[in-house]
């Protein structure tokens, strides 16, 4: 084979770490393809609001349910399926991956199109329903990644309910497998290639001016919005009585009128937003001293 397209579809409103892990992805794939002498030539489908970590990667964005527009549930669905229709029948690729949950996607790619679903590790009541209507619709998965490990994160373990689902594919000659955690900037922290030097001295080899401060970094910053974070408030709050001074770096989902609230209280505290290179944000990540991740099956 020439050559290898492949479509991407990433379904998530908020999604850092569903965008995340397919860049990791799709930096594999190209690997391989490279190894083998042939040309990749991967499209990402997203709904995600920060989309420069694809470095170059043709990036199409459909509307997301946390965008302020006037869609109603319906017409987003509508949208976004159309959208992945015409860019399926004008690509024409080898295999499309769906990373998770394919909320109202329901055009059928071409029967030669291999299809794969990232199953994000949930009860299946709370895949039942918009996300089955598409799996039916596309006539089934040829393969169903699940970003865990069997032997300590099964997804029976979670919920029984799935062992119908998975001996269906079976039956059917398809594939179902644990593949392990798909770490979201791992290409990055590879590249950086970091030893066991300690913040301080990754400061200094990157050239960070926070010689003087304990850094914080908070994946995607989703958690850092009021109500969730209540946590680093309490963290912060016993900071005050200390001289140490604070760096906080928030990825772009933080609510950053509540990031600057923080910032406005805490006078010992600068802070960062916005960083989505991953190369740059892996850095940050081997200089931190804390990292303050959701501890999901993304991160």
């Amino acid at each position: 084979m020439d050559e290898v397209k492949g479509i991407h579809i990433i379904p998530n409103g908020h999604g850092l770490g569903h965008n995340a892990r397919q860049r990791e992805i799709i930096e594999a794939i190209k690997t391989y393809c490279e190894s083998q002498g042939t040309t990749f030539n991967p499209t990402v489908i997203t709904e995600a609001k920060f989309i420069e970590f694809f470095n170059g990667i043709p990036v199409y964005r459909t509307v997301s349910p946390h965008d302020p527009v006037w869609f109603t549930q319906e017409q987003q669905y509508n949208v976004n399926s159309a959208v992945v229709k015409t860019l399926v029948d004008q690509i024409n690729p080898n295999y499309v991956i769906m990373d998770t949950l394919p909320r109202g996607i329901t055009q059928k790619p071409n029967d030669s199109v291999f299809k794969t679903l990232v199953l994000r590790p949930v009860n299946r009541d709370k895949y039942v329903g918009r996300s089955t209507i598409q799996e039916n619709s596309w006539g089934g998965y040829d393969f169903v990644a699940i970003p865990s490990n069997e032997d300590s994160e099964s997804l029976l373990d979670l919920d029984p309910e799935w062992e119908t689902y998975i001996n269906q594919m079976k039956t059917d000659g398809k594939h179902v497998e644990h593949v392990g955690r798909i770490i979201p900037f791992k290409s990055g922290l590879d590249e950086i290639n970091a030893d066991p030097e300690t913040g301080i001295r990754m400061r200094e080899k990157f050239g960070y001016d926070w010689s003087d401060q304990v850094v914080l970094l908070a994946f995607g910053g989703g958690l850092l919005t009021p109500g969730y974070s209540t946590q680093l408030e309490t963290e912060l709050s016993k900071l005050k009585e200390t001289d140490l001074k604070l760096h906080l770096i928030a990825g772009p989902y933080a609510d950053k009128e509540w990031v600057k609230k923080l910032r406005d209280e805490n006078e010992n505290m600068t802070v960062e937003l916005n960083y989505m290179d991953p190369i740059a944000y892996a850095k940050r990540i081997t200089a931190a001293d804390f990292v303050v991740g959701p501890s999901g099956y993304n991160t």
